[in-house]
């Protein structure tokens, strides 16, 4: 995986995940815990099947408590859980990590690149 975060238990997400039908989450272990005190989350529902528990992380900066978190995979099909991105729905906004051996300048402009053939009017 790109950001090297740890699977404690379970599995990291895998090809299969994407296809449509299949709904798998992974959560935080501050979040598991959370939801699942003193009992094992993997194969509960939350918004999907719980396939695995990754180590927190810290996106606020080092001087603030990690967050719960959870992770979904993004699917093949455009259908699903990232169709309503617009209102009313809300405003959702997605990331992309890309770990290479290349330039990062190179990578940069490639991925630039790719996106704008997928729609010019994406930032």
């Amino acid at each position: 995986m790109a950001l090297s975060i740890p699977i404690l238990r379970g599995r990291a997400f895998e090809e299969q995940d994407r296809n449509p039908g299949e709904e798998v989450a992974i959560l935080s272990q501050s979040l598991a815990a959370r939801l699942f005190p003193n009992e094992s989350p993997l194969g509960k529902r939350v918004d999907g099947t719980v396939v695995g528990i990754a180590a927190d992380v810290n996106n606020n900066g080092l001087s603030v408590k990690a967050d719960a978190e959870y992770y979904f995979v993004r699917k093949h099909s455009t259908e699903g859980r990232f169709q309503n991105q617009m209102p009313p729905y809300g405003w959702r906004k997605a990331s992309v990590v890309v770990r290479s051996s290349m330039n990062s300048q190179a990578v940069a402009n490639l991925l630039r690149a790719q996106i704008a053939a997928l729609d010019p009017l994406l930032p």
